[in-house]
């Protein structure tokens, strides 16, 4: 078929057609084209002649491996007419089939069957398609009679989404020789015209082309340029994430009456496509996410792709799609819509928000989940997720219609809880039940600190009882109205009982056990080798001490560097560990990023969720193991650390143990803090690790200090059978004293952005700050796990034995130009109490009330007995050059890190001067 030409809508001859053809140029619209509208409104595309002659070319050169002389390919185009997929699709595959001799059957609306049916009848053996087409048509049960009768399909493109691994694996499974792809295009390139793409050769020298994982789709095509940029506008590294924008002679005209968006979309002299993605060093770009579907959580910016690449994977679960919805204390929840497959029983809230804490934090886990029996669609074939927020409102007002509750609440203090719950989750009281769960019912941890403020002026609860419950994270183990029935009733008796002494809970005694098999391997450990060390394994390395452990270790050893990264492919994860660069004091270089192997796998996991053979082959291709990888949750009981704290510390030692090489693990000076510490002043420095005995257990009841605890039993288990372990207890570590780079999320900075949002500073005049520089951190563990230690089974900690004054750190926030009123302790800790129990979104709302002036008063040199002598011995013996002292000028780095990186607030501390460049060291020690 072929087009005669164009009809001007002129009956009295050719005449003026020739006219009006001889004034068109190559910039001229031919074609207008709707986008799919699957994040909005569908716009209308304008592109040129020369737009439309790309299509072809792009086609050709995406099937030139394919397609060979005397083959005949046909095609099948199942979009809407007024897609381009079709209308100018279409167009573009007739022009190619002219020279590639290729067949399109054309102008069938999608349904599963008739579409596999059509196929069967043309002999058409590929297949292009969103993923959600191609997922229907392999459940469609007409595949498997026509399959009986000899149908085969050899090439599937996916495009349009990012797909499953599941669906991959469901493709190949059904059809093993066929070859899986994956293109990137845009109506607004050339009416979807791939820009990149994984196209699949018979060849040999190409085998690596046909090689696709969920989100990779391949390299850039002839003619086109593609960059991934920072917001700013500049051409970020390799392995970074940014906005991916192309530029070729396919990128369209304009937006028909839209000249705002056009100048927006292609500012800067690129088509600013709106997918966060990355390029990595061979040149493979892979699709991340959306801008626009972009949530932003309690301040954190979160992409919903990463969620649904997890949730896909359930076993029950066909498709879905997460979006994002208002929410009065988090600004913006997380909600997932699931269509379940027709064969499984659906699964619950409780089972699917336990099966994504596999493999996600809590904080994007979310918060609703809704079975819905069909997933809206646009024409194009995509999830239209405008027509989820649209569902949104209704499912959310039905699900909150519950049955009343068949066993509520009857003891005060359980009257009381059931009550706060339903203020902070609007469930009606009610409705809840004794044993309900407050996470089950859409609690978080943001959510906690509310609960705790309300409980804690409640008469019928009060502080202690409050105290009692969070302590130990028992509310964490049951988050239930029941369990202040249970802690009243607790209290009481212990009161009553003058006999009572606290006990070792039987729970932590078998959690910190390691298993038998490794028991007996460790009874016949090998000899140890003598060899210096050149390749160590690594884990936390994309953390904020073990990106600086990592930087050290590179200038130590000569060999490889092993990181264990939770990621699906090693080029994810180095892309992971490669996105550091504003953690440590400069990005990896080429050199560097080539000593750097990224291990996928999971803490939590056993084996790191590797097969014994390669878990094998890594213990016998390591020198040395550090161990510095932990999930680090505020206010998560440890039970819920336990799987990634306990389990993966047991791991690393059955990894050590192959070999029996010497192992490093980064544990906290929080342990050392026990009852007998405080009591007897015991030195703690250099000694093996803490008892069983109730008084050496912390005083901080944190499940992250729990589970260090526990793991340091572990390891002295291994000691006792002659592992060579040392141990690094660091306390606060903060900023780099190279760069003033610090952790931006933990306790002091929140402390610190707290004060910021609210303007006010406390005046905490008694005592200081435990803390650290992190380089020195690093370079002590670095040292201890490379060098001769005299003593490797001793305990060292990092701390400075001089701490550091609060004050330091706020007047480093005021010269950084920030206005800050002084408070007394009790005023500041109310006014943010305050903040916190309003919704506001305060950095200081995961720590509750830790900070209470009944509980935080600073501590005494003298009152905790952490020691630095046997620290001080060993690095001199190593060689450690770094100081652990954090000082004035330090201090004013972090704070200019953290404003210069925008962590600060705006509101609340008032800039009174024009923000200033970051400045050196060097720079700021000459002032």
């Amino acid at each position: 078929m072929r087009s005669k030409g164009i009809s001007l809508n002129n009956t009295e001859g050719l005449g003026p057609i020739a006219v009006a053809r001889e004034r068109q140029t190559p910039s001229d619209t031919l074609v207008y084209s709707f986008t799919s509208g699957s994040t909005g409104t569908p716009k209308v595309v304008e592109l040129t002649h020369y737009n439309c002659i790309q299509g072809p070319y792009a086609v050709k050169q995406a099937n030139r491996n394919v397609l060979q002389a005397g083959h005949r390919v046909t095609g099948i185009v199942t979009s809407p007419l007024y897609y381009s997929g079709t209308s100018l699709g279409s167009y573009l595959w007739f022009q190619g089939a002219e020279e590639q001799r290729t067949q399109i059957v054309m102008g069938l609306p999608f349904d599963p069957s008739s579409t596999l049916t059509a196929m069967y009848q043309y002999g058409i053996k590929s297949i292009k398609g969103v993923p959600s087409l191609i997922y229907s048509m392999l459940a469609c049960p007409t595949l498997q009679d026509l399959k009986a009768k000899g149908m085969v399909i050899n090439k599937v493109i996916l495009a349009g989404a990012p797909a499953g691994e599941d669906l991959i694996a469901a493709i190949q499974a059904e059809f093993p020789n066929a070859k899986v792809g994956a293109a990137f295009g845009m109506t607004e390139t050339a009416g979807g015209a791939p820009v990149c793409a994984t196209m699949h050769s018979d060849s040999d020298s190409d085998r690596s082309d046909c090689q696709t994982d969920d989100r990779s789709t391949g390299r850039v095509q002839p003619q086109w340029e593609m960059a991934v940029l920072a917001e700013e506008g500049e051409v970020l590294p390799v392995c970074t994430p940014g906005e991916l924008c192309v530029n070729g002679p396919g990128v369209f005209k304009c937006y028909l009456d839209e000249p705002d968006l056009t100048a927006h979309a292609l500012r800067g002299g690129w088509l600013h496509t709106g997918d966060v993605a990355e390029i990595s060093e061979d040149g493979v770009m892979s699709v991340t996410g959306r801008i626009r579907d972009m949530v932003i959580r309690a301040g954190a910016n979160i992409f919903p792709p990463e969620i649904e690449h997890y949730l896909s994977s359930h076993p029950c679960v066909c498709t879905c799609s997460v979006i994002g919805v208002p929410d009065s204390v988090l600004g913006e929840a997380l909600c997932a819509f699931i269509v379940c497959k027709a064969e499984c029983t659906p699964p619950t809230d409780t089972d699917l928000r336990q099966y994504l804490a596999v493999s996600l934090p809590q904080a994007k886990i979310p918060r609703d989940f809704f079975l819905i029996p069909d997933m809206p669609m646009t024409e194009s074939g995509k999830v239209s997720k405008p027509a989820l927020r649209l569902l949104y409102p209704e499912l959310a007002k039905a699900k909150a219609t519950r049955p009343p509750a068949s066993d509520p609440p009857t003891h005060p203090a359980s009257v009381a809880c059931a009550q706060a719950y339903a203020k902070i989750l609007y469930v009606p009281v009610p409705t809840i039940n004794c044993h309900d769960s407050f996470f089950s019912l859409g609690g978080d941890s943001i959510r906690v600190a509310q609960l705790m403020g309300l409980l804690r002026n409640d008469t019928r609860v009060g502080p202690k009882l409050v105290q009692s419950c969070f302590k130990f994270n028992r509310f964490f183990a049951n988050p239930t109205p029941d369990l202040f029935r249970e802690e009243s009733e607790r209290l009481h008796a212990v009161l009553s009982d003058q006999t009572h002494a606290p006990s070792i809970p039987r729970e932590w005694i078998k959690a910190a056990q390691l298993p038998p098999d490794l028991v007996t391997s460790l009874e016949s450990l090998p000899t140890p080798p003598t060899n210096p060390v050149e390749n160590v394994f690594l884990t936390g390395a994309t953390g904020f001490i073990g990106s600086h452990i990592l930087r050290d270790l590179l200038t130590r050893v000569s060999g490889t560097i092993y990181c264990l990264v939770r990621a699906a492919t090693v080029d994810e994860g180095l892309s992971r560990i490669c996105s550091l660069g504003d953690t440590i004091e400069q990005p990896l270089s080429e050199t560097e990023r080539q000593r750097v192997v990224a291990v996928p796998g999971d803490l939590s996991s056993p084996l790191f969720g590797m097969d014994p053979i390669a878990f094998g082959r890594l213990g016998h291709g390591v020198d040395a193991v550090i161990h510095c990888g932990a999930r680090v949750y505020w206010v998560a009981p440890w039970q819920e650390l336990a799987p990634c704290n306990i389990e993966g510390t047991k791991t690393c030692i059955r990894l050590a143990s192959i070999l029996n090489v010497p192992m490093t693990y980064v544990s906290t000076a929080a342990v050392s803090m026990s009852r007998r510490a405080v009591r007897d002043k015991v030195q703690m420095d250099g000694t093996h690790p803490l008892s069983w005995d109730p008084l050496d257990v912390p005083i901080s009841g944190m499940g992250y200090t729990i589970t260090k605890y526990m793991s340091e039993q572990c390891v002295k288990q291994a000691v006792a059978q002659g592992m060579r372990v040392a141990i690094v207890r660091p306390l606060s570590v903060l900023a780099s004293s190279v760069t003033g780079v610090c952790n931006t999320d933990d306790y002091v900075a929140r402390c610190l952005k707290a004060s910021v949002l609210l303007g006010i500073r406390p005046d905490w005049d008694r005592g200081g700050l435990w803390c650290v520089s992190v380089d020195f951190v690093a370079e002590v563990t670095a040292a201890l796990a490379v060098g001769k230690v005299p003593s490797p089974g001793c305990v060292y900690h990092t701390v400075d034995t001089t701490p550091l004054p609060w004050s330091s750190l706020f007047d480093a926030i005021e010269t950084a130009g920030y206005t800050l009123s002084l408070v007394s302790h009790r005023e500041w800790y109310e006014r943010q109490k305050a903040s916190i129990a309003a919704g506001e979104d305060n950095p200081l709302s995961p720590l509750g009330f830790m900070l209470s002036p009944d509980k935080y008063s600073g501590m005494r040199a003298s009152e905790v007995p952490i020691h630095s002598s046997c620290t001080e011995s060993v690095c001199k013996v190593l060689g450690v050059v770094s100081s652990p002292t954090v000082d004035k000028v330090q201090c004013e780095q972090m704070a200019m890190y953290l404003r210069d990186g925008g962590y600060l607030p705006s509101r609340g501390g008032i800039i009174v001067e024009t923000p200033r460049c970051p400045v050196s060291r060097t720079q700021m020690a000459k002032k």
